[in-house]
């Protein structure tokens, strides 16, 4: 119950750029559309009060804890259905759901604020709790089981690749010292490891991109995203919109590389002379330039500074 309460009084979520949002997916004020991480339903509530009685609204979501503030946000607004899942998920939801054809899919694919705050979920390296990082606390493995087994080189490889953490090796060895001698089953326990080995100038910094590596790892984030992008797409009706908030360059440039290549009429071999592939671009990029968060949003909410929205509209 005490569980409940804090989540019901707190804002789950503060959506970011959400003018920016609207502006790209909205195209069809009749039409339909998920948004494939509904977090606190932040974006939904606005969507929903924008569109017209006739609309539809999937809110899409892996955290049992995000559909219990959006309940508490949205009310009983007969446009919008709740559905519990990864995004990586969605045509299988979609065909369960009936959904023929969106005219707008969005993907928010930050943390959420109250994921961050929850000391219980362990995605913050400032707070006492469990070395979770799990999105759905009900299944997967969580980064303290990742940790206890995981090979040295391996995690390494995960600190560089998706923390772009320069002491990954020297932290991986130091883990792997240290869980001989003891269970690291909090994010204290992890977070005095990266003291011992860090010099004390970007430590902050460092301490973030290892948390954001193993948060990455343990939920398959960057799998789960190429899965999306590609289905997502596929269920966009002709004129249908994507709109996809990243919020660090790996996110970034899987997305860009999507848009890139959906957006392109010819696949050929770049050293051939001519196109012989007769391929034709199967969308069109709403913003050449990504789109950032506006100085004023970024003062009032300081984690839109890291966000970054791009836009596909599908035109075959």
């Amino acid at each position: 119950m005490q569980k409940q309460h804090e989540i019901e009084d707190s804002v789950y979520h503060q959506p970011v750029m959400v003018e920016e949002v609207m502006r790209f997916l909205i195209g069809n004020l009749n039409g339909t559309y998920i948004d494939a991480t509904l977090g606190g339903a932040g974006h939904t509530s606005v969507l929903l009060n924008q569109l017209s009685e006739s609309a539809q609204v999937f809110g899409l979501d892996r955290d049992p804890d995000a559909h219990q503030a959006a309940a508490t946000r949205i009310g009983d607004d007969k446009r919008f259905t709740p559905v519990l899942g990864p995004f990586s998920g969605i045509r299988e939801y979609a065909r369960q759901q009936g959904i023929a054809g969106c005219d707008g899919i969005l993907a928010d694919l930050g943390v959420s604020s109250y994921q961050l705050d929850a000391a219980d979920r362990g995605f913050s390296f400032m707070r006492e709790g469990p070395l979770d990082l799990r999105m759905n606390q009900q299944s997967g493995r969580t980064a303290a089981e990742l940790l206890a087994d995981i090979d040295e080189k391996e995690l390494a490889d995960i600190l560089f690749q998706y923390g772009e953490e320069r002491k990954s090796r020297l932290i991986a060895r130091a883990v792997v010292r240290e869980r001989k001698m003891k269970a690291l089953t909090k994010t204290t326990d992890l977070v005095r490891i990266l003291d011992t080995c860090l010099p004390p100038g970007n430590r902050i910094k460092s301490f973030a991109r290892v948390f954001q590596a193993l948060r990455i790892a343990v939920n398959d984030e960057l799998g789960e995203l190429e899965l999306f992008l590609e289905d997502a797409f596929q269920l966009l009706k002709s004129g249908g919109r994507l709109v996809i908030l990243t919020y660090h360059s790996l996110e970034d440039r899987l997305v860009k590389r999507f848009i890139v290549e959906k957006s392109r009429n010819c696949i050929c071999p770049p050293e051939l002379p001519v196109c012989v592939c007769d391929h034709r671009a199967e969308g069109v990029a709403l913003n050449r330039k990504v789109v950032t968060a506006t100085a004023h949003e970024i003062k009032t909410n300081p984690r839109a500074r890291s966000a970054k929205l791009r836009a596909i509209e599908k035109i075959e």
